[in-house]
């Protein structure tokens, strides 16, 4: 990696709206070190001695009744062997042992194998009791079993280098041999973290190193071979396992050396690929975390210096680009394989560990971030807490999922004071369960606020519904839906095919149900995937709302926002008081924390605009200027499509809707947006973050620091 410092006097060139590939580089030895030790320290305080209190064992136990008192007996039985009762002392016969439960014995009557993955919990706490009791015997003995051995999956892996890592040597000599054997020829086609799904087995046996000369990244192929995360987990595990094991081991059948170069040039090319055509599975709040902390493995325990050096390449990348769009964690815009934004998720609670200078408060951080060494230089850490110069835009070039195709998809971002706004319009339909197409996210005291919204095809928060296309510039954005219709006659475009494919279906009018009686709202939530309906989820946390002809105008945490519907609305909301309502997961669960205004169709839609607050006396000084100044004109909007709008900030945006594709035509202040040159022609394009031709350069106005991707 090459790293450059710059010149504090390059802030006002900067913050003028110098662009990153502008900034001209200055020979200093280092970026701006780590400056928040005392929070960092603060943050994981008693985090080991939290994770060494979290139970483990206990998931993988059968479970079956006493016959006689029918209280719940546990055991490590296998489903058909005799169990005895400690409380009649009758015996009687095993049923089935669950999803985490034994499976199968070996040839000594030790366990075999486990259902599911439980390591994926188990491992962490083991791992920290042995941190703090390294004579633990009972830990010791239970990582010995051999079904807790060949539990070499994605997310055990990750938690076994770990393991490795710190605490291996205290573990006995039969033990490595054992655990080396399991490793030997560790390779399966059962899905075993995925539910039900686990008996639905894969296409082909995954293991640990990567299928070599595929036609995917990360050393699978372009449809299989694992999610990226997963076979980030593996590969960087398998990485290690190459350092740690003797030459006369063997990884998943190769051997050390072998597992060594292909683990480690699938690890490069996919770093490559972040520079050259971008990542697909961008922002994830949900997988970044597993990501991160298999990168944090190999930065911590790597014994070669460049394998050291590009786990340090990857990670600056994901902290970087990641603090960009979050505010105290919760990242605004769109995301891939991700969902609703939280506060307190995973990635939240990481980010925060090393960056959030609010408070001195513990965090529940994972054990790979309490016993991590790297950290972050000052320039993320300032775009964690945007301590730069605001507002400013981004866009964003993002390929498909296997990262072989460039700007599939274009992101815009825009980042305020107190609230973000990201978009991204697709051309493809691709995993279309696990997306967030757009989001704002506004600050406030108690817990931050997200906005999002489409047409339900998805559900209510997450998904990319096909009917909906949207037009987003900095604070503002026009959100809009509508029926399918057949494109020019001739071959179709992938874009066109994909439509008919997926938003074929015509839409429906649901009217709205009946609030007092929350089962027929729970129906309505969950029967309207081809609702005419534009959806827009408002949390319950918007502390006043008020409505006129001019729309819906909202005091929501430190902004103002205005929603102009374009037709007939209702809305869906719940009490918080109908606590019993609220007590399953799923639509309840989201109930709970958000109404949902419904704008009625064919097509249906709105704008949304979202100003600082601190600008206006308060929300009728607001209702005021946007009254005064916003414009919207529908007049061509049910024939053609095409919606008008002029910003409080007098902006013009115009939106043509495409019945036939899956992204709208756009123009600001009568330039159309031009989706083939997105992001400059590379993959980040904004004043503090720039990424082309493998090349990427990060600055907070004051200092400054360049990866080179294509040489991790």
């Amino acid at each position: 990696m090459k790293v450059t410092t710059l010149h504090t006097l390059l802030f006002c060139i900067v913050c003028l709206g110098c662009s990153a590939q502008s900034i001209q580089d200055r020979a200093y030895p280092q970026a701006s070190p780590y400056p928040y030790d005392p929070y960092f320290q603060a943050h994981i305080a008693g985090a080991i001695d939290s994770i060494a209190a979290e139970p483990y064992g206990q998931r993988n136990r059968s479970v079956d009744n006493c016959p006689d008192t029918r209280r719940l007996v546990y055991s490590f039985a296998l489903e058909g062997e005799a169990v005895t009762s400690p409380y009649t002392g009758r015996k009687f016969i095993q049923g089935p042992t669950g999803y985490f439960g034994p499976k199968s014995r070996d040839v000594r009557g030790r366990i075999a194998t486990f259902g599911g993955d439980p390591l994926k919990y188990d491992l962490p706490p083991m791992t920290a009791r042995l941190l703090r009791q390294p004579n633990d015997t009972l830990v010791m003995v239970f990582l010995s079993v051999p079904g807790n051995l060949v539990q070499q999956y994605h997310f055990a892996a990750s938690h076994w280098a770990r393991f490795y890592g710190l605490v291996a040597e205290r573990m006995n000599n039969t033990w490595h041999v054992d655990f080396r054997a399991a490793v030997s020829e560790y390779a399966e086609k059962r899905r075993p973290s995925d539910g039900t799904r686990e008996h639905n087995p894969m296409d082909y046996a995954y293991d640990m190193v990567g299928t070599p000369g595929g036609d995917g990244v990360l050393g699978g192929t372009r449809f299989a071979g694992g999610t990226e995360n997963h076979k980030i987990m593996w590969r960087t595990t398998a990485l290690l396992y190459s350092q740690w094991f003797p030459d006369s081991a063997r990884i998943s059948n190769y051997t050390t050396a072998e597992a060594e170069r292909l683990t480690f040039g699938f690890l490069q090319d996919f770093v490559r690929r972040l520079g050259q055509t971008g990542h697909g599975e961008f922002d994830s709040e949900i997988y970044y975390p597993h990501s991160i902390q298999a990168f944090l493995n190999l930065y911590d325990f790597a014994k070669k210096p460049e394998h050291k050096q590009l786990a340090k390449t990857a990670l600056d990348y994901y902290f970087a680009t990641y603090a960009l769009k979050t505010y105290h964690g919760s990242i605004a815009g769109a995301q891939k394989r991700g969902g609703l934004p939280k506060v307190e998720s995973e990635m939240a609670v990481l980010l925060r560990a090393f960056a959030d200078t609010t408070n001195l408060k513990p965090l529940p951080v994972p054990l790979a971030v309490a016993t991590t060494t790297y950290r972050p230089n000052r320039v993320i850490c300032n775009l964690f807490n945007k301590n730069v110069a605001l507002p400013f835009s981004a866009q964003m070039s993002r390929p498909n999922y296997p990262m072989d195709k460039k700007n599939v998809t274009q992101e815009s971002f825009y980042a305020s004071k107190s609230f973000g706004m990201g978009n991204a319009v697709l051309t493809m339909v691709d995993n279309p369960n696990q997306q967030v197409a757009w989001s704002l996210v506004v600050t406030d005291d108690s817990d931050n606020l997200v906005f999002m919204g489409q047409q339900p095809q998805r559900g209510l928060n997450v998904g990319h519904s096909p009917y909906t296309q949207t037009l987003h510039d900095q604070g503002t954005i026009i959100v809009m839906s509508a029926p399918t219709q057949a494109g020019p006659s001739g071959v179709l475009s992938t874009e066109q095919a994909q439509r008919q494919q997926h938003a074929g279906a015509p839409l429906a009018h649901y009217p709205q149900p009946n609030l007092r009686d929350l089962s027929a709202v729970e129906t309505f939530i969950d029967s309207t995937a081809n609702s005419a309906a534009t959806w827009l989820m408002v949390p319950k946390g918007v502390k006043k709302t008020e409505e006129d002809e001019d729309g819906v105008f909202m005091e929501a945490g430190d902004a103002f926002i205005h929603v102009q519907p374009f037709g007939d609305r209702f809305w869906v909301d719940i009490p918080t008081s109908d606590t019993a309502f609220f007590t399953k997961k799923g639509t309840r669960l989201t109930l709970a924390k958000y109404r949902i205004l419904v704008c009625n169709g064919q097509p249906s839609g709105y704008v949304l605009e979202a100003a600082e607050k601190s600008k206006y006396r308060d929300l009728t000084d607001f209702k005021q200027k946007v009254s005064q100044t916003a414009q919207l004109n529908l007049s061509r909007y049910k024939k053609n499509g095409l919606v008008e709008y002029r910003s409080f900030n007098n902006r013009r945006l115009k939106m043509k809707y495409r019945p036939d594709g899956l992204r709208a035509d756009g123009w600001i202040d009568g330039a159309p947006l031009d989706y083939a040159s997105w992001a400059d022609g590379g993959v980040y394009d904004s004043r503090y973050l720039k990424i082309k031709n493998g090349r990427m350069t990060v600055t907070d106005g004051r200092e400054s620091f360049v990866i080179d991707l294509d040489n991790p």
